[in-house]
Order: C-alpha cells, then sequence, then structure tokens
C-alpha cells in the first residue's frame, strides 16, 4: 500500500508542478476553441497537442506583443520544460474531453460524432 500512495503523491506532484505555471484563463479558452473544433471522440489526442503548441505559442506571444518583452524561445533543452509539456498535454486531454462531452451530449445540437 505505500508503494501505491507514494506513486500518487509522484503523480499528483508531478501535475500540480506542471500546471502551476498555466494561465488558467488562456488554457480554457484554448480548450473551449479546441472542443468546439473537436468532431469526434477519436481526434482528441490530436487536438489535445495542437492545444499544447498554441498554448506555448502563445505564453511566448502575449508578453511580447503586450508588454514589449523580449522574444525568448522556451526553454528545449530543460528536462522541466518537457514534463510541463506532458502534464499540459494530458491536462488539456482531460479538459476538452470535458467540454466536448457537454457539447455532444448536454448542449442539443452539439454536432459530435456522426453529424457532419
Amino acid at each position: 500500500m505505500d508503494g501505491f500512495q507514494h506513486l500518487l503523491d509522484v503523480v499528483i506532484a508531478f501535475f500540480q508542478d506542471g500546471f502551476a505555471h498555466v494561465n488558467a484563463v488562456l488554457g480554457l479558452l484554448i480548450a473551449l476553441y479546441s472542443a468546439y473544433r473537436m468532431h469526434e471522440w477519436k481526434e482528441l489526442w490530436k487536438i489535445a497537442i495542437a492545444a499544447v503548441v498554441i498554448h506555448v505559442i502563445a505564453a511566448i506571444l502575449v508578453p511580447v506583443i503586450d508588454h514589449d518583452a523580449p522574444f525568448r524561445l522556451p526553454p528545449l533543452l530543460e528536462v522541466d520544460f518537457w514534463k510541463s509539456l506532458i502534464a499540459l498535454y494530458l491536462g488539456y486531454i482531460v479538459a476538452i474531453a470535458a467540454f466536448f462531452f457537454v457539447k455532444t451530449s448536454v448542449l442539443r445540437g452539439g454536432g459530435g460524432g456522426g453529424h457532419h
């Protein structure tokens, strides 16, 4: 049981560390847009990857445009950067899936499945 608890603590810490630096409004807007663009459940994986790419681009460009900050590439050679991208990807999978479920199951005429 201690091994499972330790594994659970590691997973929770991984997600907390990854989401600690996420702009919640930006993330929700990207997830909403991604769910709106999604037509079938099988698209979830690639839509979540696209959401991460959009998120990284926005995180780089918003300070440059809004605050005249210098343009800086993300730290591509740091392990923590890639860990945060994995956590962000998994978070987008959950958020987009939740929004898509609401779109297709709760809202009338949501346009999911074979409604093309």
